[in-house]
């Protein structure tokens, strides 16, 4: 993902994939229709599940900036693609 060029180009098309990638990886560890959820279900799912608070709030955070990216049409700052990707590796790596 990081490699593809979408955060330069399409900011709205990268987070559709970082969250598709994300939602798919927790769907798969906890065995629940993340892809189906709404990020708030998502991110209280994380809460719930994880051994570290932190880890619901990243999710949560990364969610609702890709939300405002994706459907309010909102402007992420220069670097948050590339954190939000470190993020998201972060929470898989923090629930494996």
């Amino acid at each position: 993902l990081q490699a593809s060029g979408l955060w330069e180009n399409d900011q709205a098309a990268y987070y559709l994939r970082l969250t598709e990638i994300l939602r798919e990886y927790l769907e798969a560890r906890y065995g629940k229709p993340v892809t189906a959820m709404t990020s708030a279900e998502v991110a209280r799912l994380v809460k719930a599940r994880a051994h570290d608070l932190r880890v619901g709030g990243s999710v949560r955070e990364l969610l609702n900036r890709a939300d405002l990216v994706k459907f309010a049409r909102a402007k992420a700052a220069p670097d948050d693609g590339p954190r939000d990707a470190d993020l998201a590796k972060s929470v898989i790596k923090d629930t494996t």
